[in-house]
This record gives C-alpha cells, sequence and structure tokens, in this order.
C-alpha cells in the first residue's frame, strides 16, 4: 500500500484465549447473584468472598453491571465534560462518585457516569486501583471532523502493575435482554481509540499518543465482536462528492476475506467478486456519480468496518 495513507483496524475480541475459560466462570457466578436489593458494601464484599484475583474481581464487576444497570436513554447525550480541568475534575470524583454510584446501584440505571462511577467504586471497595477516564466517544459521522467535545466517561483498572481499558456503558447497552458482548473489557487501546478520545494523553495507553486533529478526522470506525483484522485506506473520514474514491483493503495476519461491499444511503454494491486470489487484499473505486448519500460504510466479511462522511 505505498503512498498510501492507512491505519489498521482491529476487530477483536480482546480478551486473551488462555482466559476465556477462566472468565467464563466468572460469568456463571455473577449471573446468579441477585441484582436487586444491592450496595456498593454488599456486593464488593460479596464479590470478594467468591474471587481472589483481580482479573475474576473486575469481569465480576463488569459482568454484573453490565447485566443488570440499563442505560438511560431520555439522560443520553445531557453531559459535556469539556470544561472540566483536571482538578475540577478530581474534586467532583470526591464529591460525587459515591453518590452517584449509590443512586446507580440503588435504581439500575444510568448513564456514562454512573457507570463509570459505579465500576470505580466497586473495584475500590473490592481492593482494585482504578480512576474515571473523561473524553470524546466517536458514534456518528457528524462528528468526522468535529470531535471535540468531551461528552463520555470509562475507566482504567491497574491489574498485577499494568493498565487495562474499560467502557461498561457501551457494554450495557442492549434493546430487548441483556447480552454482555465484552468488546470493551481490557480492550487493546490501539483499537480503544478508534473511538475512544481521552482528555489526558496519558490514558490512551499507547507509546505514540493520537492527536486529538488525527483521530477528529478518522472515519467512524466500528468495533465487532469479530476475530478479523484489516488495513484500510484511506484514513481521512470526509470524502469529497467531486472526486473518484479508490478504497484498498488487506487483512493482517490470518484473517480471509470472504465478503466485500459498501452502502450509501439505502444502495449496497457487492464487491466480492474483486478480492485477490489469497483472498487477502481488495481494491476497488465508487465513482464520483455514485456518491449522492451523506454516508459511506465500507462492509468486510458481513461487518460494518468504517463510515465515512460525504459532502
Amino acid at each position: 500500500m505505498k503512498n498510501i495513507v492507512s491505519i489498521i483496524l482491529f476487530l477483536v475480541l480482546i480478551t486473551p484465549n488462555g482466559l476465556s475459560q477462566e472468565l467464563r466462570l466468572v460469568d456463571s457466578i455473577v449471573t446468579s447473584y441477585p441484582s436487586s436489593g444491592q450496595t456498593v458494601k454488599k456486593l464488593s464484599k460479596r464479590i470478594n468472598s467468591s474471587f481472589k484475583s483481580d482479573l475474576e474481581k473486575v469481569r465480576a464487576i463488569y459482568t454484573w453491571i453490565a447485566l443488570n444497570v440499563s442505560y438511560d436513554i431520555k439522560e443520553s447525550g445531557k453531559y459535556n465534560y469539556t470544561n472540566f480541568d483536571e482538578e475540577e475534575r478530581l474534586v467532583k470524583d470526591i464529591k460525587q462518585t459515591k453518590k452517584l454510584s449509590k443512586r446507580v446501584i440503588s435504581k439500575r440505571k444510568a448513564v456514562c457516569e454512573g457507570y463509570a462511577s459505579l465500576f470505580h467504586e466497586l473495584c475500590i471497595a473490592t481492593g482494585l486501583e482504578s480512576e474515571i477516564v473523561l473524553g470524546n466517544a466517536k458514534t456518528n459521522i457528524s462528528q468526522i471532523g468535529n470531535s471535540n467535545r468531551y461528552n463520555h466517561a470509562w475507566n482504567i483498572v491497574q491489574i498485577d502493575n499494568s493498565k487495562y481499558l474499560f467502557d461498561v456503558t457501551w457494554d450495557a447497552i442492549y434493546e430487548f435482554k441483556p447480552n454482555v458482548t465484552y468488546r470493551y473489557f481490557m480492550t487493546n487501546p490501539r483499537i480503544f481509540i478508534k473511538n475512544h478520545f481521552p482528555k489526558s494523553s496519558i490514558n490512551q495507553l499507547i507509546d505514540k499518543p493520537v492527536s486529538q486533529t488525527a483521530y477528529a478526522n478518522w472515519p467512524l470506525f466500528h468495533m465487532t465482536s469479530s476475530t478479523e483484522e484489516f488495513e484500510i485506506s484511506p484514513i481521512q473520514g470526509i470524502l469529497s462528492k467531486k472526486e473518484n474514491v479508490n478504497f484498498e483493503i488487506r487483512t493482517i495476519n490470518d484473517t480471509h476475506l470472504t465478503s466485500a461491499g459498501y452502502s450509501i444511503g439505502k444502495q449496497f454494491v457487492n464487491v466480492t467478486d474483486l478480492i485477490n486470489q489469497n483472498g487477502n487484499s481488495i481494491n476497488f473505486s465508487v465513482e464520483k456519480e455514485k456518491l449522492t448519500n451523506s454516508k459511506l460504510t465500507i462492509f468486510m466479511n458481513n461487518k460494518s468496518v468504517a463510515s465515512y462522511k460525504l459532502k
């Protein structure tokens, strides 16, 4: 992909395979916990009684919250943390987190700040080092090129001297019934940064932090539970309707391309026949005459990969 700006898009469930059996056992135990009548003190005591390792405890906390606290749609989008400096944030955490977490565990309904606060308080109560992170969550193509508003909260927890990222809010949003995917449990920082930009660059947990400008101008990346990995270009999220667009996508490691396509508005175009013989790359162009909508989404192996804004 010479002279083409590209980005590695990892669509992977990051929990190490060797831990999956151990963590599934934690999940099965936590599902038997009562959902109502809980307090931070009671729940943390039960978790400490059931589990010994930090990994087991944080998994139990994540699972219980994701299964038992529903997302409060009415409160969605009302919070803006852009004007908080670090000192104000720390004061707010000290004064509000305990109060908020108490309300959330009682009412079992929250938005991001409530999820992050309850997660944090349960971590502290079970002996884990935790912090609440404020930042931007990119969820809509309207944010491409304009992702400066800090509208979200998530967590960092230290386990065995290493820091890990968690966003239980995004795993607790379900339409009909709880269905925890663990996509945002100990998420690889290189994946997490695709749609989470923290106010403090140190909280990206990557060696070379991404700039806010670069993050804002990326396409809208879609998280899936797929184990597929792709490298995709262009990386600029805003495409001109006045020019043809050339896409180049290749797989990383052993991922095999079985299908490919793109949608513009309600129209889907299948380009599977353009996948190379090895099944590891595809090149295709979209003529400017087809760029009639405001959004273009790329699909690989029947999963949405990234969406672009058309202007």
